[in-house]
Formats: C-alpha cells, structure tokens, sequence
C-alpha cells in the first residue's frame, strides 16, 4: 500500500494520497488519507481480507488497488 492506492473495505473507500473532506462513490464514502497520517503505518502493512481499525470503526478489506 503506497501513494495511489485505493482500500475497498466491507463498508467504505480509503484513498491514500493527499487528504480530502469525505465524499461518496459507488454509495460508499470514501475517505482520504495522506502518507503521513498516523493511520498510514498500519495501512501499508494490512492486506486483502484482514481487518483494519480506524479510529473506533472495524472494516473488512475486500480488496487493494
């Protein structure tokens, strides 16, 4: 998981790049973060089916691009 990379989880998207005010796409918010956010360690090391925390909030990841 680096710059570019797109997290599909069982409920939302987590851009990773520059950080944007949420949005929605395909009914899914999709949330940005930047490579310096402290929820980036954890991203880069997580893969295709683990489950991810963010913040208070537990997702599935379906899928990375």
């Amino acid at each position: 998981i680096e710059a570019g990379t797109v997290i599909e989880t069982d409920k939302n998207y987590i851009f990773v790049g520059i950080s944007l005010p949420v949005f929605k796409y395909e009914g899914k918010d999709v949330i940005s973060v930047s490579e310096e956010a402290p929820i980036f360690k954890t991203l880069k090391a997580k893969k295709t089916g683990e489950n991810l925390e963010f913040g208070k909030n537990s997702f599935k990841i379906l899928k990375i691009n």
